[in-house]
């Protein structure tokens, strides 16, 4: 999997991405939105041992790495549901603080929903945002995604609670 935007290349995370990953992951700013699994501070560790996972991971890839120039600068993937939820897929991503606001997260996460929904047998892909985090709800929506709901105190980090958003694009017909 290689997918093009204006800007960056979405690929496969590979053994050497090790340093540009911990690079831009390793970022308060970064991280303040993202899930408490994500570890912080992120270390060559923390990148050595996702790279190794991801790399083991079989075709074709739910998960993988934004590239500008030569640097992982962010990723993007997606959780395929089971259950009564094997129609669902929910999505994440984060990008590196110096390249937002430039509409690369938007782009790339309209061209991975693409992706996402020509390779699995799901019905729709969705995502739970911050709702202090106003600048990750309008990627979704520049993506394509509508707002589905809110749910109130739902998110709990650095012991602050806040709502949480979630959007969701159902398979094109």
């Amino acid at each position: 999997m290689i997918l093009k935007g204006f800007s960056f290349e979405i690929r496969p995370y590979k053994k050497g991405d090790e340093v540009s990953l911990q690079k831009y992951a390793d970022d308060p700013k970064v991280e303040a939105y993202l899930d408490n699994r994500f570890p912080s501070p992120y270390t060559l560790a923390d990148a050595d041992f996702w790279i190794t996972l991801q790399t083991k991971q079989p075709e074709p890839q739910t998960n993988a790495a934004l590239i500008i120039g030569e640097e992982v600068v962010g990723g993007i993937g997606v959780d395929l549901q089971n259950g009564i939820y094997c129609k669902n897929a929910k999505i994440g991503y984060w990008l590196g603080s110096p390249f937002w606001g430039k509409g690369i997260m938007a782009e790339a996460l309209a061209l991975f929903t693409t992706y996402i929904f020509d390779r699995f047998a799901i019905e729709r892909i969705y995502a739970g945002v911050f709702a202090s985090n106003q600048a990750s709800a309008k990627v979704l929506q520049k993506a394509g995604y509508q707002h589905e709901a809110t749910f109130k105190k739902s998110l709990y980090k650095n012991g602050l609670y806040d709502d949480e958003l979630i959007f969701s694009r159902r398979r094109p017909v």
